[in-house]
């Protein structure tokens, strides 16, 4: 699941500043102004989930995939009768906040059934799952959006034309990734530790009671 995840997750970075260059004529402050909205949703998603976060990680992996899909779906509808290089910086801005809350559950989520022996290992291998599927994810997104605006093979990426479907296609291919990670998410099965935990405070309530009941009769006795 991290891997299709990373897969879709930061390779459109490699060609929206090239399409705002060419499409609003922008300055290089403004060609930075959509990475930079990315990084800063990322960094406030951060703070949130550190101070709000009490467990169920899966739960707020599924909740950033949305807010991810539903960013790139709005930014490829924007995309196609562009006015402003600001109203996609603001979509990426929300992009980035789904980014931040999704991925920073998932490693608890591939080391939740592995021993604490093997967790060194594991975590070595998730984190190379997941940068192979960024390297991959940009590799494919940036030949899709090339392919998209049928340029030159001898082209780079600034000199790309300007085409506002070729960026919304590419967007609508990294929403439907992400559904891909999305629905791998809701196949697998919640922690234990999430399932556990209210129990476990129920039989703490109940145990306090009794335990009171004990000292006050052996206080009287």
């Amino acid at each position: 699941m991290a891997g299709v995840i990373a897969l879709g997750e930061f390779g459109l970075l490699a060609v929206i500043p090239g399409w705002i260059r060419h499409t609003f004529h922008a300055s290089p402050t403004q060609t930075t102004a959509a990475p930079t909205a990315l990084s800063l949703g990322v960094l406030i998603a951060g703070a949130i989930a550190g101070r709000t976060w009490r467990g169920a990680p899966l739960l707020w992996v599924r909740i950033g995939l949305t807010i991810e899909i539903t960013a790139m779906i709005a930014f490829s509808l924007t995309v196609l009768s562009p006015s402003s290089w600001w109203i996609p910086a603001a979509w990426l801005g929300l992009y980035g906040l789904g980014v931040g809350l999704a991925g920073a559950q998932l490693t608890h989520i591939a080391l939740r059934d592995i021993h604490p022996e093997q967790s060194g290992i594991a975590a070595a291998i998730h984190n190379a799952v997941r940068q192979i599927g960024t390297a991959a994810g940009v590799t494919i997104i940036v030949a899709a959006y090339i392919s998209f605006a049928d340029s030159r093979e001898d082209a780079s990426l600034l000199d790309l034309p300007s085409s506002s479907s070729a960026i919304a296609a590419t967007g609508a291919l990294v929403a439907v990734i992400l559904f891909v990670g999305l629905t791998l998410s809701l196949a697998l099965p919640p922690d234990p530790s999430e399932t556990s935990r209210p129990k476990q405070a129920d039989t703490a309530l109940t145990r306090r009671p009794a335990n009171g009941c004990d000292r006050r009769m052996s206080e009287g006795e």
